[in-house]
Parts: structure tokens; C-alpha cells; sequence
């Protein structure tokens, strides 16, 4: 355990990358949405926020040693953080001071064309009628 919980504590390492994923593809949804989506984890964790800060206060007025619940401090901090990297990109988008924002909107504002692939399916479909008609 002792070797183990050394490495924990000494080596960073990537953990709990799905918001850091889903960031790498905010492209797929619309700006306008991502920026709803974005208040709403705001919002969200504000609330996660309040709830942790009120733990720590009572552990706190209880004389709990904060060696004991040094743990949620640090997901405080994470909170903390997380939440103004989230309210910063939601203002971004919202203010359009978020470089590359024009081209995204662009990239929602085209009409979909149809690939090949469907184009080729439709034409084989109409193919088909046409024949049966004749």
C-alpha cells in the first residue's frame, strides 16, 4: 500500500477526462447551445460548490483535523476552478470574444448536403420506381 499510495500522491495523472472530451468536440453542437449547456453546468456546480463548502464548515465548527477531510478541500478547489474555466468559455461565446467563433457558427449555419453515399441510395431508389413504372 505504501508504494502504491507514494505514486498517488507524488504522480500527477489524467483523471476524469469526459468534460475535457466533450470540450474537444464542443464543434459538433451548435455555439448557441454549448453556451446553454455551459450555463447549465454553472449552475450545477455552484450548487456542488455550496454543498462542499458547507461539509467543510461543519467539519470545521465540529474541531475535525483537516488532515481528515483535506480530500474535500482539494474538490473544492477543483469546483472552484472548473466553475471559472465554465463561466469564462460560456462569456467567450456569449460576448463572440472566443476565437474561432465565426467559423463555428458557419459550420451550423450550412445546409447539410447529402454525401454520396445517401445521394447514390436515393438515385438507386428512383431507379428502381422508374423501372416498375415502365
Amino acid at each position: 500500500m505504501h508504494d502504491w499510495l507514494t505514486g498517488l500522491v507524488a504522480t500527477p495523472i489524467k483523471e476524469d477526462p469526459d468534460f475535457e472530451a466533450a470540450l474537444a468536440l464542443l464543434p459538433a453542437l451548435p455555439p448557441d447551445a454549448v453556451h446553454a449547456l455551459l450555463e447549465e453546468r454553472a449552475e450545477r456546480l455552484d450548487v456542488e460548490l455550496a454543498q462542499a463548502r458547507a461539509a467543510r464548515e461543519v467539519a470545521q465548527k465540529r474541531q475535525v483535523p483537516r488532515l481528515l477531510w483535506i480530500e474535500r478541500e482539494f474538490h473544492v478547489a477543483l469546483l472552484e476552478a472548473e466553475l471559472g474555466f465554465v463561466r469564462t468559455l460560456a462569456e467567450d461565446i456569449a460576448t463572440g470574444t472566443l476565437d474561432g467563433l465565426d467559423w463555428w457558427r458557419a459550420l451550423h449555419d450550412e445546409p447539410v448536403a447529402a454525401t454520396p453515399v445517401t445521394a447514390g441510395r436515393a438515385g438507386d431508389q428512383q431507379d428502381r420506381e422508374t423501372e416498375k413504372e415502365r
